[in-house]
């Protein structure tokens, strides 16, 4: 290709001469999973917000904060977004307006374990359980959280005792 009057070469193999050129860097500083990440983050930037959250360890606040961050990187307002602001901070802090009781927006929940508790209790009346099925999908589909720690499993427990209670309570 002639560009102003001087002859620039542009196939692949000029491409891969620069992409080598960059390449050369020491193998040391190089790690496979961190490169992956890298390269998935540029083309995905929900994926790149997801990544700086644990959806097991979260807190309403820092829900807040995720949906603010999903959408400045372009992620639609749609079904999975609107569940997800319904958790954070903002929106359950007015819901306790409403109903009255104790709200700490600080306090550390499990988002994966209490979407799965909220489609057990959807089953168990006959609701309907899609949107939430593809919600936990979604939530799933970006979760990196470790399901075997001690800590988030004693928790997991006794959040399924207090739910157990109170349907049998409802139920009685």
């Amino acid at each position: 290709m002639v560009v102003g009057g001087s002859m620039h070469i542009t196939n692949v193999s000029s491409y891969a001469g620069v992409a080598a050129l960059q390449g050369k860097q020491s193998a040391e500083n190089l790690n496979g999973a961190d490169f992956l990440a890298e390269v998935e983050g540029e083309r995905d930037p929900i994926a790149a917000v997801m990544a700086n959250y644990d959806l097991q360890n979260i807190t309403p606040v820092e829900i807040d904060q995720l949906v603010d961050e999903l959408r400045g990187a372009g992620h639609p307002f749609d079904q999975n977004l609107l569940m997800l602001s319904a958790r954070g901070a903002e929106f359950r802090s007015h819901l306790a307006e409403v109903v009255g009781g104790v709200y700490d927006p600080h306090q550390q929940i499990d988002l994966v374990a209490q979407t799965q508790d909220q489609l057990i209790m959807a089953r168990r009346y006959g609701d309907p359980t899609e949107a939430i099925e593809r919600f936990l999908d979604y939530l799933k589909s970006y979760d990196e959280g470790d399901v075997h720690d001690a800590g988030r499993t004693q928790q997991r427990l006794v959040h399924e005792t207090m739910l157990r209670d109170f349907l049998g309570a409802t139920h009685a």
